[in-house]
């Protein structure tokens, strides 16, 4: 990650731009682990949120891409 990057996407390393509203958290954790905290984060502006969440998903999953869009 680049000097002074808070942010890179997890699809195509490139930074997050603040001014990105669209931009989401996107949060692992285990299905079955209760007990255990563990959790990864990743980040994801919102051009890559839509191309890669909002069409590769289950038709049976509901994923709002445009939700999270800047209004």
């Amino acid at each position: 990650m680049a000097l002074g990057m808070k942010y890179q996407c997890c699809y195509c390393d490139q930074g997050i731009a603040k001014a990105d509203r669209g931009a989401v958290r996107i949060v692992l954790t285990g299905l079955w682990a209760f007990d255990d905290d563990t959790t990864q984060e990743m980040f994801a502006p919102s051009q890559c949120a839509a191309e890669k969440l909002g069409g590769n998903l289950s038709s049976s999953v509901p994923c709002d891409a445009e939700a999270f869009e800047a209004h």
